[in-house]
């Protein structure tokens, strides 16, 4: 079991490396919200940080570096306000850092006054430390304060994690699903984070498979959280109308709501099977002028309406393609006119001929 996990204490090391890496490219970036990414930066790089921090104090090399000893403190504190702000300043697209909301940063000021005795201790002094600490493998007799600091970041993880959730009923679509995202990670680290401060508490192991595990599961959220990000750097941002939209009376919240009613109609009674079936007959079915449904399935699901149609056309052609029927009969069973216009449609939106994408499928079948 050792050499597996000094094995995982090296993937620290490399994880470490990419974090400084992702956070300079992060706190970098120009073309999105610079408070936003500084902040997501600073998150990134605090947890860089720990993580490298971690594999120091494993290998016993805290020992040549004391000044370290115990500056790694405290950053589970931070995790909540910073993704919690690195969210509320993407979604108002804030140019400048608001100094009240520093007011977030109390719990983590509280627990570096805690610290601070031990940070300015002399290096011989906190070499001392750091021998007590690893020949007992990394657990101290239990400090209040630390018990305390443990009882607080689960509840701030707790409560970040339900503002948040309330963000996602004032969002677009778009900005849903990057916020759904970062959300499930959000999760994913403070579970983690909560049920391996608990074993630390209880005795269940610092260095041991126990620790490492969860050590990774909370490590892995942070990183796939800022990847995120940084994939979708203005997913949060909201969206300004295009020009043609710009005096439509349309608010945002009742686009939304004709989205809803649009998808539910198309995905009930599937009207695109008809091969005549266009816009207008769609806005007169469920009454509403047809400007705003070409509106909205342009904002909501950002395609035109031969799109929006066609892309259910092929989603249920390839379903049909999974049988034997010929290609032209379902060509006209999903609403084409002809072979042609549904084979240039399905290359369109696949890649592929149908005949290719049935081949392929016959393929993979085989090597199941």
């Amino acid at each position: 079991m050792l050499p597996l996990i000094q094995a995982i204490t090296y993937l620290y090391l490399a994880g470490a490396l990419q974090g400084f890496c992702l956070a300079v490219l992060i706190g970098l970036k120009k073309n999105s919200n610079r408070v936003a990414n500084r902040l997501l930066a600073l998150l990134v790089f605090l947890f860089s940080y720990n993580t490298l921090y971690y594999f120091l104090s494993y290998h016993q090399l805290l020992q040549h570096y004391p000044h370290l000893y115990k500056t790694s403190s405290g950053v589970f504190l931070l995790f909540g306000p910073l993704v919690y702000l690195y969210v509320w300043y993407a979604l108002q697209s804030q140019t400048s850092f608001q100094w009240k909301h520093l007011v977030h940063f109390l719990p983590w000021l509280g627990l570096m006054a805690v610290v601070l005795p031990i940070l300015v201790q002399s290096a011989a002094v906190k070499q001392q430390m750091i021998l007590t600490e690893s020949q007992q493998h990394g657990l101290l007799p239990a400090n209040p304060y630390f018990l305390i600091s443990d009882v607080l970041m689960t509840g701030l993880l707790m409560y970040y994690g339900y503002r948040m959730r309330q963000f996602a009923r004032h969002t677009t679509r778009d900005q849903a699903a990057v916020l759904n995202r970062i959300l499930i990670f959000f999760t994913v680290f403070a579970v983690s984070t909560i049920i391996y401060r608990v074993g630390v508490t209880l005795g269940m192991g610092y260095y041991n498979l126990f620790g490492h595990t969860t050590r990774v599961l909370f490590t892995l959220a942070v990183y796939a959280l800022a990847y995120t990000a940084f994939q979708y750097p203005d997913g949060l941002s909201p969206k300004t109308k295009p020009q043609k939209y710009r005096k439509s009376p349309l608010s945002e919240s009742a686009s939304q709501s004709l989205a809803d009613k649009i998808n539910q109609y198309v995905t009930d009674q599937k009207p695109y099977l008809l091969p005549d079936f266009g816009l207008d007959q769609l806005a007169a079915t469920l009454e509403l002028p047809a400007q705003y449904v070409s509106q909205v399935i342009n904002e909501q699901f950002g395609q035109s309406f031969p799109d929006f149609i066609n892309a259910r056309r092929i989603d249920e052609a390839k379903r049909l393609l999974k049988g034997d029927e010929k290609i032209t009969a379902i060509a006209l069973d999903c609403g084409f006119n002809n072979r042609v216009t549904f084979n240039t449609a399905f290359k369109k939106f696949t890649g592929q001929t149908p005949s290719e994408y049935r081949l392929q499928r016959a393929e993979l079948a085989k090597n199941v």
